[in-house]
């Protein structure tokens, strides 16, 4: 405000002068506030002003709706982009009438030019001054303002309230910068916040913005042969980051304010919701996973959706819809308290024990009175010891083909980890999760008297009808072998022969098999060469093959289990 607002200097004493709302001028009697501050300093004249402010800004607010309610029509509460109009045509406003007063009012020299410099940074020190309590007084008499040139009531439900507060005080630090511009005379900018430029208006929708983010990197994930089930992965971040910040929200209005309550909400959302609530939006499920207690995201899973957030608006700032990125540095509210080795833990010696003696191995053990011949005999009995003794991923075995079945020309039998050809019949069927699970792993020699050689020959003569190695297993809808099997140790197999520990699951046999390394002492390019971990860069990378299966075959046949045996499986397969 000007530093003459709502004073009147008569005789060298001060007067608060406050013209009444015409609406309310048969309530008050007159249409204009004056008496005396009983002061001739100005400085003290203003203080008394600004208190003066709130308490006439309270009247007149208490006053509206005896007045005005009966005739003010109510404005749906959630139209964001009529609630943004509001306050650019707010700004609009107060921004002419401002130019008005100081063509009118010019400085009368510069002490006055510099009294009223002075205000303007005061006050917009206190709108950028978290907590200062009078923003919220600012606020709330601009906002009586507003309803009130608009002839509108504006919805006071909690959500709608922060919002609008936020694009109150943003029209006001917008008021304030033109102001102080004007009275440095630099006209270089019209604006200086996006929300008021006149050229983007209401601009574009965070909704379009997805749309136009999600064809982008589709057609990247195209042009790489990206899998059906990571584009689904994209597409569902996505489509819940739509949701949190809302697809009519314009671009301009998404602030750090609206990217920390997106933040804060994700916090709140229930695990696996779609799947126990997936006819509720997403506040209702919401409350009801917070009635019935139920697990939220992980933090990890959230960091992956505010990164989606953060690449959505960075595609913002590139095409300039917005200054700057909100979202950068944006992290989970909860922190995880995990290491990556610790979201899974390996399984102990007792249970691998209990699990292989369990009453399905001892079924299909050589000569057994009641041998086990389901279909899904093979891979049941194969996919726990490969993983256990070779340390591969249930994919990996999945996926195996007899030609993935090699032996060296010294004599090393080893599986072979590859990616399919591309332009090969098995393309959309084979994957790797990353370069380094390319490999050649030795088949560990309890695996060959158990019988896997054996299971190799038997099934080379079926090749050309079914070229899998472990057969009876049909692909999901993503070309993924291994979906129904691991479901079917998760629900049954599992829980049936070992009582599982929080964080186990089937690739517990992988990480018993790293701990069984670690017991050997092998060094970190055995790590790399047999387990698909990346150990970063080694000095030794460039001499030699570290993959060559006669080198790694020591370290596999070193690989043990306290206190397990499996003799009675010796010759399974014969």
């Amino acid at each position: 405000m000007a530093d003459s607002y709502h004073l009147k200097c008569r005789n060298g004493i001060w007067y608060y002068r406050r013209r009444v709302p015409q609406k309310l001028v048969p309530m008050f009697k007159r249409q204009v506030i004056q008496f005396s501050l009983n002061t001739v300093d100005k400085a003290e004249a203003k203080r008394r002003r600004s208190l003066e402010d709130v308490v006439w800004d309270a009247r007149f607010r208490a006053a509206v709706p005896d007045v005005s309610s009966s005739h003010v029509p109510d404005r749906s509460p959630n139209a964001m982009p009529d609630l943004t109009e509001l306050v650019r045509r707010y700004v609009e406003r107060t921004d002419r009438n401002l130019r008005l007063r100081l063509s009118e009012q010019p400085p009368a020299d510069l002490e006055d030019l510099l009294d009223r410099r002075q205000d303007a940074e005061m006050e917009l020190s206190v709108l950028l001054t978290p907590g200062d309590p009078r923003q919220d007084e600012w606020i709330s008499s601009t906002w009586d303002q507003i309803e009130v040139a608009e002839e509108t009531k504006i919805g006071d439900r909690g959500v709608v309230r922060d919002e609008f507060a936020t694009l109150v005080r943003r029209a006001l630090i917008e008021i304030q910068r033109r102001k102080l511009a004007r009275y440095d005379n630099n006209y270089d900018r019209t604006f200086y916040d996006t929300l008021f430029d006149p050229v983007i208006r209401s601009g574009t929708s965070f909704g379009r913005l997805c749309d136009q983010y999600l064809a982008t990197r589709l057609e990247e994930s195209d042009a790489n042969s990206d899998s059906e089930k990571s584009k689904d992965k994209l597409k569902s971040q996505v489509a819940l980051v739509r949701e949190l910040i809302g697809d009519e929200t314009p671009v301009s209005l998404v602030d750090y304010d609206a990217c920390q309550r997106a933040r804060s909400k994700l916090a709140r959302i229930p695990a696996n919701r779609t799947k126990l609530y997936p006819l509720i939006d997403l506040d209702g499920a919401i409350r009801r996973g917070e009635e019935q207690d139920k697990p939220r995201l992980s933090p990890t899973t959230q960091a992956r959706y505010l990164d989606t957030l953060q690449n959505i608006l960075s595609l913002a700032t590139r095409r300039k819809l917005i200054p700057d990125n909100p979202a950068i540095g944006l992290r989970p509210m909860q922190r995880s308290r995990l290491s990556d080795a610790e979201k899974r833990l390996p399984f102990t010696p007792e249970q691998i024990v209990r699990f292989f003696n369990s009453g399905f191995y001892r079924s299909c053990a050589s000569g057994s009175p009641k041998p086990y011949q389901k279909a899904d005999r093979t891979w049941r009995f194969w996919m726990p010891l490969i993983c256990l003794f070779m340390g591969m991923r249930h994919n990996e075995v999945c996926q195996l083909t007899v030609d993935n079945v090699c032996k060296t020309n010294g004599g090393t039998w080893y599986l072979e980890v590859d990616a399919p050809v591309d332009g090969s019949e098995d393309a959309v069927m084979k994957s790797v999760k990353t370069a380094t699970s390319r490999r050649k792993v030795p088949i560990h020699p309890e695996l060959i008297e158990i019988g896997l050689l054996d299971l190799y020959r038997r099934r080379r003569k079926n090749r050309d009808f079914d070229p899998w190695l472990l057969p009876g297993l049909k692909p999901d809808r993503y070309g993924n072998r291994a979906s129904y099997a691991l479901r079917r140790f998760r629900e049954t197999f599992l829980p049936a022969a070992i009582e599982l520990e929080a964080r186990q699951a089937f690739y517990s046999f992988r990480h018993s098999f790293r701990d069984a390394l670690r017991r050997c002492d092998a060094p970190p390019a055995t790590l790399q060469a047999i387990g698909g971990w990346s150990q970063g860069a080694l000095t030794s990378d460039s001499y030699g093959d570290k993959f060559d299966p006669d080198h790694q075959r020591r370290w596999i046949e070193k690989v043990k289990f306290p206190g397990l045996e499996l003799g009675f499986l010796y010759g399974a397969e014969k």
